[in-house]
């Protein structure tokens, strides 16, 4: 958008101030912007797991507030700290300083960051604690570069896995710069969905997906991560203890058939039974 002058300033105020003089107010239509199911649940669970939450809105700070009070984000016993536009250097110093207080008596806090200022401190290193001490953070009226912004500091500074989800052609850079991109179908079109790693029908599938199959897979991979190590460890230590046996001459202690089988049955097979089992 273009900076309006001062002429212009005065001529859109006249021109409005004309227009709405002896206004009949005629009917009114509203658009209801509810929660899903069992969002305020699922949050709660994501920060009883020790899980950094993020909300990055477009919407202004008192709406964005009550949106993260509704959906447990916030919670009534939270202490929130607010970094307006107006100065937001010292903003983010007085909020480090009483997080600093709140968090010695084992008191939760929230950082709310408006607008332009978060595209003022999110290179400090200041903002960077704040990311790590806070139990949730709340970022209103922003750009879709200041999501993916947010995004790339967790990973770059902080050195964290990052998951974002979304649901419109706004998160789009958000979800694309995240290790994990998750898109909602919704009514905002399916830009988000296309740009993800996984796409889910309600936020609320988020919970089975990290507590459930995330689980799962992290025991799987753990359990190949160990077995691949042992397998290693019995083919190549007899090896080794071989050849002293036999002047080191570069024989093997294998037969020919057991070393051609070795990569196609005994690496393969057992990976394949415990998929199955």
């Amino acid at each position: 958008m273009c900076n309006l002058t001062e002429k212009e300033k005065l001529l859109k105020s006249k021109l409005v101030g004309d227009m709405e003089t002896n206004m009949i107010l005629i009917g009114a239509t509203a658009v209801e912007d509810r929660l899903q199911d069992k969002v305020p649940e699922t949050i709660r669970d994501l920060l009883r797991a020790n899980i950094k939450v993020c909300m990055l809105t477009g919407d202004k700070l008192e709406t964005a507030e009550n949106i993260a009070r509704s959906c447990n984000l916030i919670t009534p016993e939270t202490h929130v700290m607010e970094v307006r536009e107006q100065d937001p250097t010292n903003g983010l110093v007085r909020a480090y300083k009483q997080c600093g207080e709140h968090q010695k008596n084992n008191r939760k806090v929230s950082l709310v960051v408006e607008g332009t200022a978060l595209a003022s401190i999110v290179h400090c290193a200041l903002f960077h604690k704040m990311l790590e001490l806070c139990d949730s953070v709340v970022c209103c009226r922003v750009t879709p570069a200041d999501k993916a912004s947010v995004v790339k500091v967790a990973r770059r500074y902080l050195h964290k896995r990052t998951l974002a989800i979304g649901d419109g052609a706004n998160d789009v850079e958000m979800i694309s710069h995240a290790n994990l991109g998750i898109g909602l179908y919704g009514n905002e079109g399916m830009s988000a969905v296309q740009a993800s790693d996984y796409a889910l029908p309600e936020f609320k599938a988020l919970w089975r997906l990290l507590f459930v199959h995330g689980r799962w897979n992290y025991m799987r991979i753990a359990e190949m991560v160990k077995y691949f190590f042992f397998k290693n460890m019995v083919f190549t230590v007899p090896q080794f203890c071989y050849s002293f046996y036999q002047a080191y001459s570069g024989a093997s202690i294998y037969i020919g058939l057991y070393l051609s089988l070795f990569n196609t049955i005994f690496t393969a097979l057992p990976v394949v039974v415990r998929a199955v089992l």
